[in-house]
């Protein structure tokens, strides 16, 4: 065995660079310029609208298996509901 002693020299770390590239600097806009809405239009439209934009995100097609897992879980909370009370809510939700 050899008497020198094992040193664990990491290499220097380098800084951190965020290159978000074009694509994400239009995807910040986008996100600073949707914050802004609820602020000019006020507080009754934007509740409408956040309902409104709710109620078309929970329709789409790539959601269609939440909200079959929620229309599942209402029919054992709520067996009174019918079907279309069940997604209803769940779209609502």
């Amino acid at each position: 065995m050899p008497d020198t002693p094992i040193t664990l020299d990491a290499a220097p770390s380098r800084p951190r660079t965020q290159d978000a590239g074009p694509l994400g600097y239009a995807a910040y806009g986008a996100f600073r310029a949707a914050m802004m809405v609820p602020q000019i239009i006020g507080p009754a439209a934007a509740l409408e609208t956040a309902r409104v934009m709710g109620r078309v995100f929970g329709g789409m097609p790539f959601n269609r298996r939440r909200i079959d897992r929620a229309t599942d879980s209402l029919a054992m909370a709520m067996p009174h509901l019918d079907q279309p009370a069940r997604r209803e809510l769940a779209l609502r939700s």
